[in-house]
């Protein structure tokens, strides 16, 4: 991410965040595992690389678009697909 979308401004209903605010919140998250123990967003996401078999860093991707691709790959994979719904909407 470059310095410029780190500064863009969104805006979510009545309220501005900026993008390194999000971006902060979104470091400070921490996940609850089934056996009890914690583990941050940013080893939640690393674990996710190993799952789907995409590697930790990449010559020509970025972290986030590993993470994404890696979110798009577990997706496709456990998501509920309603059939008959999805028929309706083709």
């Amino acid at each position: 991410m470059n310095a410029a979308d780190r500064t863009k401004i969104y805006t979510v209903g009545h309220s501005t965040h900026s993008m390194e605010k999000f971006l902060q919140l979104l470091q400070s998250i921490v996940h609850i595992l089934s056996d009890g123990s914690t583990e941050s967003q940013e080893k939640t996401m690393s674990r996710l690389l190993d799952l789907v078999g995409l590697p930790q860093v990449d010559m020509f991707r970025s972290h986030e678009e590993l993470i994404e691709a890696a979110c798009g790959m577990r997706e496709q994979k456990i998501a509920y697909v309603d059939e008959m719904l999805a028929e309706q909407e083709s």
